[in-house]
């Protein structure tokens, strides 16, 4: 039986990562950067062109040049790996909104515990904190307080962060 449940939660593990690869073209796409960053800094190519071109920084180094504070610097520890917003989608709307940086795990945790019908990018961040504002905006905009999964605010509407969220809080 644990051997159809873990094979059945990768199943909609690998789903999940399908559905966010056919995600609208409103979503926000990671950059060769991005991908670099999330598997150490190092860039691979078959190219020449990209053979010939210098190793990229630390990303100590790299996680300064983009402007990060030294708060977000310590959060992340100097990595720039993306953090992923996402939602999950069940009856056509958006239930809930979430991050992570390992968007195959999160979506086999919430497979476990909730019936969905497919995972959406909404979005993606070096920094958790721009992943919280992306975040935030979307509960906003889905109302997935008042009408989904979500219990509390990714961001207070009390917090300095809040002056960054666009999308207007609902009650």
């Amino acid at each position: 039986m644990k051997i159809f449940t873990r094979l059945a939660t990768t199943l909609l593990a690998v789903l999940g990562l399908v559905a966010i690869l056919a995600s609208p073209a409103s979503a926000q796409p990671l950059t060769a950067s991005d991908m670099a960053f999330a598997f150490g800094g190092k860039a691979t190519s078959t190219t020449a062109a990209a053979a010939a071109a210098p190793k990229a920084a630390a990303p100590v180094a790299i996680a300064s040049a983009r402007g990060m504070t030294q708060t977000e610097m310590q959060e992340t520890k100097g990595a720039v790996a993306p953090i992923v917003v996402y939602g999950l989608a069940v009856g056509g709307r958006i239930a809930y909104v979430g991050i992570t940086n390992n968007l195959a795990r999160r979506t086999a945790q919430h497979a476990a515990t909730r019936s969905f019908e497919t995972v959406v990018r909404l979005g993606s961040s070096s920094t958790r904190n721009g992943a919280r504002v992306i975040e935030q905006n979307n509960i906003n905009r889905f109302n997935t307080i008042n009408n989904g999964w979500n219990r509390i605010n990714s961001i207070s509407p009390r917090n300095p962060l809040s002056s960054r969220v666009t999308q207007p809080y609902r009650r």
